[in-house]
Parts: structure tokens; sequence; C-alpha cells
């Protein structure tokens, strides 16, 4: 069981430093460059938060096969906010459509999700601590 707390304890590290990452792209004067930037930033910070979120779920003993899952699962253990979890979905189905930015009106629209992403995933991140 140490062993994958140990993990844990990485994995939730490792979101912290993708998270300034993102905190620190947003902070720059916006440009098409910086926009992407944004988006792939945003892109990995949600990858690594619910694949972070499915290891905490396991050391609660409750198993999450997919991402949606996942944050369902997030609520029921009170990480997430029940009026929240549309929100999630929101920012997955973004990620989802970051394949897309070559259209400017989607790249755009996922980079002012990625604003709304970062205080989300503050908040998660102090209640997942340990």
């Amino acid at each position: 069981m140490e062993e994958k707390e140990e993990q844990f304890a990485l994995r939730l590290s490792q979101l912290k430093q993708a998270l300034c990452t993102l905190e620190e792209a947003l902070a720059q004067p916006y440009s098409s460059f910086v926009r992407d930037s944004v988006i792939k930033r945003f892109e990995y910070c949600l990858e690594l938060t619910w694949k972070i979120l499915k290891r905490a779920l396991e050391l609660e003993a409750v198993l999450s096969p997919s991402p949606k899952q996942v944050f369902r699962d997030s609520v029921q253990v009170g990480w997430i906010d029940e009026t929240e979890l549309e929100q999630w979905f929101e920012y997955l189905s973004y990620r989802n459509n970051t394949a897309h930015t070559y259209n400017v009106m989607v790249a755009d629209e996922v980079y002012e999700t990625a604003k709304k992403f970062v205080h989300s995933l503050s908040i998660l991140i102090q209640k997942i601590e340990p």
C-alpha cells in the first residue's frame, strides 16, 4: 500500500508542476503562439488530472474505468462538488476537441476554458492532497 501512496504523491507533484506551466502560459500576453501553448498545457493537465484521480480512487478502493466515471466517483467521495460535475465534463469535451484547434474559434474557446480550469484544478488539488 505504501508504494501506491508514494506513486500518488509523485503524480500529485507532477500535476502541480503541470498546473504551474499552464498558469505561466496564461500569464503571457495573448498571441496565437501563447494560445496554442495554453491549449497543449490544458490538454496534458486534464489528462494528468483524471489519471491521478483514478489512482486516488483506487486508494479508496473505488475502480473507475473511464474519465467521466472518475469524475462522477470523485463527486461521491467529496473531491468535486456535484454542482461542478458538468463543468468537469465540459473540460473533457474541450480536451477531446483539442484535435480541432486549427479552427480559430474552437482554439479561442479552449483557451478561455483553460482559464476556468486553472481555478477548478487548484481547488481539486487542495481537496485530494494528503
